[in-house]
C-alpha cells in the first residue's frame, strides 16, 4: 500500500539520512538545515547516484525558467553547502 502512494525510504549515505519525500536532511540523527534550493540539489544528485547531471539539467529543475538569478553562483554555493 505504501509503495502505491509513492512512498520512498530515506536513502542513507555515511552518517547522512535523506528523506526526500519529507524534505528533511539528518546527520546522525540531528537535522541539517538546508535552503529549498539546496535540498532540491540534493535530491537530483541522489535520484540518480553515479549519473553525471549537467548545469543545465540542475538550472531547469532549481530555478523555473522566469527566475533571473546569478545561477553560477547559487549553484556553487548550494554545492559548497552540501560538501
Amino acid at each position: 500500500m505504501e509503495a502505491e502512494r509513492g512512498f520512498r525510504p530515506a536513502v542513507r549515505f555515511g552518517p547522512f539520512e535523506a528523506d526526500v519525500a519529507g524534505r528533511k536532511l539528518l546527520n546522525s540523527g540531528s537535522r541539517v538545515k538546508l535552503q529549498e534550493q539546496q535540498f532540491q540539489l540534493l535530491a537530483a544528485l541522489l535520484e540518480r547516484p553515479g549519473d553525471v547531471i549537467t548545469r543545465d539539467e540542475l538550472r531547469q529543475r532549481i530555478w523555473p525558467a522566469y527566475t533571473f538569478v546569478d545561477f553560477e553562483r547559487g549553484l556553487n554555493k548550494a554545492v559548497n553547502r552540501l560538501r
